[in-house]
């Protein structure tokens, strides 16, 4: 995923850029940063990892293989979207995609030395059951330039309900 993402994103060398992951996203964000610092020498301004350990902090995450299991897990989440749960064709279209990002994330490590240039901004909700403050610190050890952690109210999904804070943190760190 992060190949494909970092083809397209390449492409934009012409205009300063920022990435903003959150849970799967910011690996993957982490990932992209990697490549273009290492294949073509751009760095973006700031790399913020939402909802996520670090990169080198593995957890047990087992894939959940029924369906059960894995709405099970989705609903713990409490998202934005829990009413998509109702809907039976809806999942037998989204839990496939989903399944996947489990499996990739299940199997992604790096170890505690990998690191970018680029600074980093970690954001996590208080009451994630995904992420602990520590989880979330180590991200500092990711990067070369500045680390901050940033913690908001809320869970795994924080940014629903903080996203006006969230917005005004991103922007203040982009237009530094």
């Amino acid at each position: 995923m992060a190949d494909l993402i970092f083809e397209d994103v390449r492409t934009l060398d012409d205009r300063p850029l920022v990435f903003f992951g959150h849970s799967m996203g910011a690996v993957l964000a982490f990932e992209v940063t990697r490549r273009l610092e290492e294949k073509d020498g751009i760095s973006p301004r700031r790399l913020f990892a939402s909802a996520r350990p670090a990169p080198s902090r593995r957890r047990d995450e087992k894939l959940r293989t029924d369906d059960a299991q894995l709405i099970a897990d989705l609903k713990a989440l409490n998202g934005p979207n829990s009413g998509i749960f109702a809907d039976e064709d809806a999942l037998r279209v989204i839990l496939p995609a989903i399944r996947s990002d489990y499996k990739a994330i299940e199997g992604y490590a790096v170890s505690p030395d990998t690191r970018v240039t680029c600074p980093i901004s970690t954001v996590i909700g208080v009451s994630d059951e995904r992420v602990t403050s520590d989880e979330a610190e180590d991200w500092g050890k990711h990067t070369t330039g500045d680390f901050e952690l940033m913690i908001f109210p809320g869970g795994h999904f924080y940014l629903t309900e903080q996203l006006p804070d969230v917005a005004r943190f991103v922007a203040e760190r982009i237009t530094q």
